[in-house]
């Protein structure tokens, strides 16, 4: 038997029949304290301390819903002045006691909701908006059905509150105070007015900067001045400038280089000198391009993108400047 009792079937077995007693404990458990909520509820509610017992029935309701937790809501809801709520609640009441037989425990939640509807407010909620797509009215807020608009809605005494939403819309609200005595009043909700759509400004060739402090907070005063302007584009053409000075240095070492490698210009030249002239003609194009291509950038950049007046170059400005090996051409700006 030993090895039977140890076996997975067994223990496996053991552990399903085991399920329905958990289950029976934890329903127990739930049953024990609803039936504390109950009794400590129902002790309150027979003291006079209505709003200490109206609590502890809707818990005890939560926990293990039954037909005369319910009604003992009701009532003390009732008694607490919530008329709309009691109202739902002995309604529930009386629909549930009809679907278990119980006529007496039916007829009791019939003659409150009989007494209870002579003391309703009714609030009919109208939306000029109701075909907005995705429209949410939310009441105290819980969601509002779409059928519930323009049908009279009870709602208890006290302050309430009504809002509207809808996607790319502003959303509405306002508050509606709901008196004692019974009534009835209408609400209008508005067509939601659009939300405003977010603009993303960006800087544009030729347009005169805004005197908008919000653009740039480095100017309080909406204006900029020679102190505030960018100094990417002055990095940029200075790592340029000095790129040109070393590419220029290197055309100077590759001429230098040649003449060693071949002497009074002849034919014959020096395989060591001659390669490492190559070399620094090599570096020299190469420094002298990317100078040439930052200097360039830089100054783009200052005129296009930075703020303030912009500076335009003429042409008859323009004149040749000699770097050395290279030509290169100049201008002021």
């Amino acid at each position: 038997m030993a090895p039977f009792l140890r076996s997975p079937g067994l223990l496996a077995m053991i552990a399903v029949l085991g399920i329905p007693s958990a289950a029976r404990a934890d329903w127990s458990s739930d049953k024990g304290i609803a039936e504390a909520l109950f009794r400590d509820a129902k002790q309150r509610l027979d003291s006079g301390d209505v709003d200490g017992a109206c609590p502890r029935f809707q818990d005890s309701q939560k926990v293990d819903p039954a037909l005369g937790t319910l009604l003992y809501l009701a009532t003390c809801h009732e008694r607490q002045g919530r008329t709309a709520t009691a109202w739902s609640e002995f309604a529930s009441a009386s629909s549930w006691a009809d679907r278990s037989n119980q006529q007496e425990r039916g007829n009791l939640a019939r003659k409150h909701i009989v007494a209870l509807e002579a003391r309703l407010f009714r609030l009919t909620i109208h939306a000029a908006a109701a075909k907005t797509a995705g429209l949410e009215i939310r009441v105290d807020s819980g969601p509002m059905s779409a059928a519930s608009v323009g049908i009279p809605l009870p709602l208890d005494p006290g302050a309430h509150t009504v809002e509207a939403s809808a996607p790319d819309c502003k959303s509405w609200r306002t508050a509606v105070n709901v008196p004692k005595e019974p009534g009835e009043s209408t609400l209008e909700i508005p067509a939601l007015d659009p939300a405003p759509v977010p603009t993303l400004l960006l800087p544009t060739a030729g347009m005169a900067p805004r005197s908008d402090a919000s653009l740039d907070s480095r100017d309080p005063g909406g204006t900029q001045t020679a102190g505030s302007r960018s100094v990417a584009p002055w990095l940029t053409m200075g790592l340029g400038a000095i790129a040109l000075g070393i590419g220029a240095t290197y055309g100077v070492l590759a001429i230098d280089q040649r003449g060693l490698a071949c002497p009074n210009g002849g034919t014959v030249c020096a395989q060591s000198p001659y390669d490492k002239g190559l070399a620094d003609a090599d570096a020299s194009t190469i420094l002298l391009a990317s100078g040439g291509a930052l200097v360039l950038t830089g100054l783009l950049w200052e005129i296009v993108f930075a703020p303030g007046p912009k500076a335009v170059a003429r042409v008859d400005d323009l004149h040749p400047v000699f770097l050395g090996s290279g030509v290169g051409c100049g201008g002021s700006f």
